[in-house]
Formats: C-alpha cells, sequence, structure tokens
C-alpha cells in the first residue's frame, strides 16, 4: 500500500497550533482561496488541470442532466452494510457529502432528484434505527466547501471534524437497531419515492 504518511506530515504543517475553530476558519479560506484560484468552479487548481484541461471541461456542459442515483441495486448493497453494523452493534455516523454546486450547474445535475436521492437513503437508514446523520447535501455551494467536483474541500473538512469529534469523545445512548428485509427487494431498489414503497415490498 502507499504510504501517505509524508503527505499528510506536510500538510498537517499549515494547521494551526491549537484548535480554535475561528483559526481553523480562517486558514479553511486562506487555503480554499489559494488552491482553486484560476476558475469559476472553484475546484482545486491541480484538478482542474490534470482532469478538465486541454478542452475538456467544455465537453462536460450539461453532461449529467440524465443523471438519476434514485434506482439502484446498491440501496441492498447498503442494507448489506447496515447488517453488518447491527449484527456487531456498531455505532455509526453517516455523512451525506455535497456535490459541488457550481459543476452541478455546469453539467445539468438536479438538485431535485439528488434531494430525493439523499431524502431515500436517510429513510433507509432512519427507519432501521440508524440515526446518527450528517446531511451535508445543501452545503455544495458554499465557497471552499469542497475542493473538487464531489470531494469535500478545506471548509468541507471543518464541518466533518465538528460532527465527528464529539461523536468519538462524548458518550453516545446505545443504537436500537431493527432491520427490515424489504430494502433487500427490488421494489426499493427501484422506487422514487420512499413512502410509496410500502412496508411490504417484493421481489
Amino acid at each position: 500500500m502507499r504510504d501517505n504518511l509524508p503527505r499528510i506530515t506536510r500538510a498537517a504543517r499549515q494547521l494551526p497550533a491549537r484548535d480554535q475553530a475561528t483559526v481553523l476558519a480562517r486558514r479553511a479560506d486562506a487555503l480554499g482561496r489559494k488552491g482553486t484560484r484560476g476558475n469559476a468552479l472553484g475546484i482545486d487548481q491541480h484538478f482542474f488541470r490534470q482532469r478538465l484541461g486541454h478542452g475538456e471541461l467544455a465537453k462536460l456542459r450539461g453532461s449529467q442532466r440524465d443523471f438519476d442515483y434514485r434506482q439502484s441495486p446498491e440501496y441492498s448493497d447498503l442494507q448489506l452494510v447496515l447488517q453488518q453494523f447491527a449484527q456487531h452493534h456498531t455505532q455509526v455516523l453517516f455523512i451525506i457529502p455535497p456535490v459541488n454546486g457550481r459543476w452541478a450547474q455546469y453539467t445539468g445535475l438536479s438538485a431535485a432528484m439528488m434531494q430525493q436521492t439523499v431524502g431515500k437513503i436517510k429513510y433507509q437508514l432512519g427507519t432501521q434505527g440508524f440515526t446518527h446523520i450528517l446531511d451535508l447535501s445543501r452545503d455544495g455551494h458554499q465557497r471552499y466547501f469542497m475542493q473538487d467536483t464531489i470531494h469535500l474541500g478545506w471548509r468541507g473538512w471543518l464541518r466533518v471534524d465538528g460532527a465527528v469529534k464529539p461523536f468519538l469523545t462524548k458518550h453516545q445512548a446505545p443504537d436500537q437497531y431493527h432491520l427490515d428485509n424489504r430494502f433487500y427487494t427490488r421494489t426499493w431498489q427501484q422506487t422514487l419515492h420512499p413512502m410509496e414503497a410500502g412496508k411490504h415490498g417484493q421481489r
């Protein structure tokens, strides 16, 4: 496996000596401003040059207008993961990241479809007792929140850190999981609106 420790160590030198929210926010803004300089999409310059340069960006305008994540067998793959968490009584903090808002507008990715996708995921989690969910899906338009098209950036990681730290350091009441096999069904995989699936999806 590739050892990323030297890279992490170098990056850590940019952090302030003390964990202070206001100082970290200013540092995030400064790094984000420097990193995304030169393009209107708020994307890290290295990523932009490597993936979207040489005329590639123009080819992608409107390319995601027909994307739809609401129907997929992967919802049942998620259920397999939840089954393992429940079996081992694992407490989990789920983080739903956003898409870079300016990128989504450029490619035509539907904001309504994305929110329905998030709603379906949260329904599958919440109805089975997985209640620790950090939903960042509406934050993709915030400056420096994203580093590229879909990965969290400087401000985004601060939000995650603010949620993860208390989850790890403070006592969490035990979760009561109650799994439902309907989330393995084709009906659930294909449903667009969670409430329409009913309590007993068919295969």
